[in-house]
């Protein structure tokens, strides 16, 4: 069985555009799924909460071992304050 997570690490460790690129991508998807099953039915605390749980992890995930720029995580942070 492949883990499709190593292959995507490997691709994200390349350069600092597709490490910002797939990771606002992976976020927006996660979130806009959670939108998706939950729509207007839960409370706005539980979807920040959900929101904090499944995605911001995503958002973090493989840039942690990166040394990104001012530049780079002023656009994550817009990513994650345009959700929050």
């Amino acid at each position: 069985m492949v883990n499709k997570h190593v292959h995507t690490t490997t691709h994200l460790c390349r350069d600092d555009v597709p490490t910002k690129y797939y990771a606002k991508r992976s976020f927006y998807r996660a979130a806009n799924s959670i939108f998706a099953k939950v729509g207007r039915l839960a409370s706005e605390e539980v979807i920040v909460q959900l929101l904090k749980q499944k995605c911001l992890p995503v958002l973090l995930y493989a840039l942690e071992v990166r040394n990104l720029d001012k530049k780079s995580m002023n656009s994550l942070d817009f990513t994650l304050n345009r959700f929050l």
